[in-house]
């Protein structure tokens, strides 16, 4: 039996499609199936399955996006990460002006899909910048909008003439 999983996006991800069900009534006919039955006791329901994989999920996007902000403003300092730093600086200076063009300036991908994961586990009234979003979570402190956005772009437009001086002159 071939497993093919269906994708449906984030709100429509049910692990549950890439595992075989076996309609077995008894033992004898488990045991024919030579590994590929999930017993009545290993069966985990569709909805738990879906939020420990939301979860996962959830930490996944704490863990990668919060580093990657880190590894943009310092990853010039660096002689061995400089390329990679200027690379994922202009990825990230693409999706806040080409994306946002059609989304609105600031767009940012991966908060977009972090936020979808979010909303689906529960957490409303989230701010739209990510940075403001960590502050809140870290500090229980909503610091003003305006002010983060405007020291976000302040450290990212520095932080990339940075990365491309640096890049420039030790070619």
């Amino acid at each position: 039996m071939p497993l093919v999983p269906r994708w449906r996006g984030i709100e429509g991800v049910d692990i549950l499609d890439c595992i075989p069900y076996c309609p077995c009534k008894n033992q004898e006919e488990e045991s024919k199936l030579n590994g590929f039955h999930l017993s009545s006791k290993q069966i985990i329901s569709s909805s738990t399955m879906k939020e420990f994989v939301l979860h996962l999920a959830n930490y996944f996007f704490y863990i990668f996006h919060t580093l990657l902000i880190f590894f943009n403003l310092f990853g010039w300092l660096h002689p061995r990460t400089r390329k990679l730093n200027l690379i994922t600086l202009l990825v990230t200076f693409g999706s806040w002006v080409l994306l946002g063009f059609w989304k609105g300036w600031g767009y940012c991908f991966l908060t977009d899909w972090h936020y979808q994961i979010l909303h689906t586990l529960g957490e409303r009234g989230m701010p739209s910048s990510y940075i403001a979003f960590l502050v809140e979570k870290i500090t229980r402190w909503q610091p003003d909008t305006g002010l983060v956005n405007n020291l976000t772009v302040a450290l990212a437009i520095l932080a990339l003439m940075c990365s491309v001086w640096v890049n420039i002159r030790h070619r």
